[in-house]
C-alpha cells in the first residue's frame, strides 16, 4: 500500500461576532450573561453533528449545545446570505449565551452531546468499529447515516480558548482537536483486466468502460491508537488535541472497523484524469510525532457482472464480492490535528511485482474466483460475503 501524504484542510468552526457596536470583540455583555455568535463548516442534526461535505464543515442545528466554562448552553442557529441552505435549524451560523466569567477565561466545547464533562476532563470514545462519513453530502450525526448493527457514529471534538475577555479582539475559531484519515482508490482498466475480464471475456479500455463496483466495509490497522476513551488536552489553546487514554493491546497494534457510506461506488478514471475514488472521513485522535507509524487497510466490495453466452450456459448476471488487503506501509510524518490524510490504493496500474493469480488463471476462471497477487496487496475474488470473511480471518492478519 502507498501511504499518500496529500493533506486537505479540514473543517474548522466560527464564532462570528454579533451584530451590535462590540461585533469587532466577537460578543456582547447584557448584565451577567454574555453572548457570542457561532460560525461552522458543516450542518448538523436535532440534537447531533451533521457535516456537511458540500462545505467541508461542521454545522449547527437546533437543540445544539456546546460547553462554556463546563456548563453546557443551546446553541441557536443562524440564517446567513454566504449559505443558501442555512436556516434557523441548521446553519454554519448560530449564537450561544453563556454566563460571565468571573476571571474573564473562556473555554469553548463542542459537541456537547458527544462530550462529558467529568469535572476535571472532557471525555469522549473514539469507537472500534465505525460509520465513516460521506465527503460529499450532509451527515447528520444520528442512527439515520449508520448502515450495519454494530457501528457507531464518529466523535469530532472542537474546541476554542479565550485567557482574558478584555484581550478578545477577533472572531472566535473553534479548532478541531482531531485528525481525519480517508482511504481512496485511484482506478482503471489494467487492474479491471486482471480481475473482471477472465470473467466476463470484455477487454475493458477505451471502447469498453471498466465495471463500476461498490465498497462495504474496510480496516484499518496502525501501531498509532486509532480506537478507545479519549480526553481533550487543550494546555496549548492554539493546538487542542484528543488523546486516548486506553492502553495498546499486547500486539502493539489496533484497528478500526469501519463501514462506507450508502452506495461508495469504485469508478473508472476517464478522459485521462485521475478519479479518486474516497471511501469516506474517519476521525481519529492526533499523532503529532515524529515516530515510525505502520499502516494495513482490509476492505470488501460487491459488483454485478454482465456474463456473456456460451455454447453451454446463458447470458446471466452475476454477483461477485471482493476483499482486499493491502501491503503494510509506514511514515514517520505526523499525523496532525485538523488534517485530512488520503490513504491511496492503486487499483490502476499493477506495478511491476505483479504475482499473478493464486493456481493459475485457468483455475481462476473454472472457479469463478480465487485469490490474485499484485504488487500492493492481495485480492480474493469470489461470490460470498462469508467467503470474504474467511479470506480476510486465515489468509490477512489483521486483528489487534
Amino acid at each position: 500500500m502507498k501511504k499518500s501524504l496529500m493533506i486537505f484542510a479540514a473543517s474548522t468552526m466560527l464564532l462570528f461576532a454579533a451584530c451590535n457596536k462590540e461585533e469587532s470583540n466577537g460578543y456582547t455583555i447584557n448584565g451577567d450573561k454574555i453572548t457570542f455568535g457561532l460560525n461552522m463548516d458543516d450542518t448538523q442534526s436535532s440534537d447531533k453533528q451533521t457535516f456537511a461535505g458540500n462545505y467541508k464543515q461542521i454545522w449547527f442545528n437546533s437543540n445544539d449545545q456546546i460547553y462554556v466554562n463546563q456548563v453546557a448552553y443551546n446553541v441557536v442557529p443562524q440564517v446567513s446570505d454566504d449559505y443558501f441552505e442555512s436556516t434557523t435549524s441548521v446553519s454554519p451560523l448560530a449564537k450561544v449565551t453563556a454566563s460571565v466569567s468571573a476571571d474573564g477565561r473562556y473555554d469553548f466545547v463542542y459537541p456537547a452531546n458527544a462530550i462529558q464533562f467529568d469535572g476535571t476532563n472532557y471525555t469522549a470514545t473514539f469507537p472500534a468499529q465505525v460509520q465513516a462519513l460521506n465527503g460529499a453530502t450532509f451527515n447528520t450525526f444520528d442512527n439515520s447515516i449508520i448502515r450495519l448493527v454494530g457501528d457507531e457514529l464518529p466523535i469530532w471534538p472542537m474546541y476554542y480558548g479565550i485567557t482574558d475577555i478584555a484581550n478578545q479582539h477577533n472572531r472566535i475559531v473553534l479548532k478541531n482537536a482531531c485528525a481525519f484519515l480517508s482511504p481512496v482508490f485511484i482506478y482503471g482498466p489494467n487492474w479491471a483486466n486482471k480481475v473482471f475480464a477472465p470473467l466476463t471475456g470484455v477487454s475493458y479500455g477505451a471502447n469498453s468502460p471498466c465495471p463500476n463496483f461498490y465498497l462495504h466495509e474496510g480496516r484499518i490497522m496502525s501501531n498509532i491508537k486509532l480506537h478507545g476513551a479519549a480526553h481533550l488536552d487543550y494546555s496549548n489553546m492554539n493546538q487542542p488535541i484528543m488523546v486516548v487514554d486506553d492502553a495498546m493491546p499486547n500486539s502493539g497494534r489496533q484497528v478500526v472497523l469501519f463501514t462506507a457510506p450508502a452506495n461508495q461506488t469504485i469508478r473508472e478514471n476517464q478522459n485521462n484524469t485521475e478519479v479518486q475514488n474516497i471511501a469516506g472521513i474517519i476521525p481519529i485522535a492526533p499523532a503529532q510525532n515524529f515516530d515510525t507509524k505502520n499502516f494495513r487497510m482490509a476492505f470488501s466490495f460487491w459488483t454485478n457482472l454482465e456474463i456473456p453466452a456460451t455454447d453451454t450456459t446463458a447470458a446471466r448476471t452475476e454477483t461477485i464480492v471482493m476483499c482486499f488487503v493491502t501491503n503494510a506501509s509506514e511514515t514517520t510524518n505526523p499525523i496532525m490535528r485538523n488534517n485530512r490524510y488520503a490513504m491511496e490504493v492503486n487499483f490502476q496500474t499493477l506495478g511491476e511485482n505483479f504475482g499473478g493469480y493464486e493456481g493459475g488463471l485457468d483455475s481462476y476462471v473454472q472457479n469463478r474466483g480465487g485469490i490474485i497477487h499484485f504488487g500492493n496487496g492481495d485480492l480474493w475474488v469470489g461470490n460470498t460475503v462469508a467467503g470474504a470473511r474467511a479470506f480476510l480471518a486465515t489468509y490477512a492478519d489483521m486483528t489487534e
